[in-house]
Parts: C-alpha cells; structure tokens; sequence
C-alpha cells in the first residue's frame, strides 16, 4: 500500500548547512507502508457426494434403453408404436426419479433436460402416426392418411435419433464432471 506522498518546500534559511548552497526546489519526502496479502489456502474441492452419484448412475441407462427399444421394433404396429412411446416417456420420468442435480452437473442436467425433451417429440410424432392408422397400425397406400402416417414414422424416428446423440452428451458431460471433480478432491 502506498500513502500520500508530501511536496515540502523549503526556504533556503530553514535547509540548514550551507547557505550557499542552492535551494533545492520541490524537495519531497516519500513514505511507503508495505503491506502483505493474507494468505489464503484454496478450500479442497469437496468429493462426490452421494446424491450426486447417484443422479449420474441413471442418465447412463436411459439412452441405451431407448435405443435398444427402437433397434428390435423393427416391424411398426400399434403395439408396437405404444410400445416404443412409453420408453421414450421413460426418460423423463427417469430424470425425475433422480432428482435434481447438483449445481456442479447442471451443465449435464441441461443437456439431459432437451434430450429428454426431443424423446418426448418422438413420442408425439409417433402418436400422430397411431391416431391415423387403423386399429393394426396400418393404413391405406395413396391416401392423406397415409402420408401423414410416413411423415409421422420418419420425424419420429429422427427426433430420437437427434435425443440419443444429445443424451449421449449428457453423458460424456457428466462422466466429465465426475473425473474432474474426482481429480481434484485426490490431489
């Protein structure tokens, strides 16, 4: 810390010594306090802690549960398209079940969050597809019905498709998180 610096002048008389000698102009007294910072220790970063292990436990299971639902159904029936719509509301309800995340992996939660959201537009997209076929799922080639049916099938397929890769970086976000908050609580 520096404190105020004082300009003195003197007149020649008050100098003492020599009055010969030359006034010195603008003489000035400076005066210096150092100071030192306290020193402060970065607190460790606090380790994992349960709940936050086990919110990153289920986004792991919820991709791969969806995606193997879509690969097997590979014949498109009523059945078969509920089938794939309550999977794909497992996500949300998945994500529910886990809580809220920490503030630590709300970057991953996020992105979760609008993966979930694009799984629940494959859901709408599929219902659409239910609603106008028949009671078997199919419906009449040419029709309107038909186009909105194929429409339907391939937005729906490709909604999930876009959340899985979304899901998926969910994943490495929070399996990144982890790490680094494991990495650093052990050093």
């Amino acid at each position: 810390m520096v404190t105020a610096l004082a300009a003195v002048s003197l007149p020649a008389g008050c100098m003492g010594g020599d009055n010969d000698a030359a006034p010195t102009e603008g003489a000035t007294a400076a005066t210096t306090t150092a100071t030192t910072a306290p020193t402060t220790t970065e607190p460790a970063v606090e380790p994992l802690t349960d709940d936050e292990r086990k919110w990153v436990t289920p986004i792991h299971k919820i991709r791969p549960r969806i995606d193997k639902a879509f690969q097997r159904s590979l014949t498109i029936t009523r059945a078969s398209m509920q089938s794939l719509i309550r999977v794909l509301h497992s996500c949300k309800a998945t994500l529910k079940k886990a809580g809220p995340a920490s503030d630590r992996f709300s970057p991953a939660a996020q992105i979760a969050r609008r993966a979930c959201a694009r799984y629940e537009g494959s859901a709408r997209y599929l219902q659409r597809a239910i609603d106008v076929s028949d009671v078997s799922g199919a419906v009449v080639a040419g029709t309107p019905e038909a186009d909105i049916f194929k429409r339907s099938l391939d937005r729906a397929f490709a909604a999930q498709g876009n959340a899985s890769n979304a899901m998926q970086r969910a994943e490495e976000k929070a399996d990144e998180i982890r790490d680094q908050i494991e990495a650093e609580a052990s050093s």
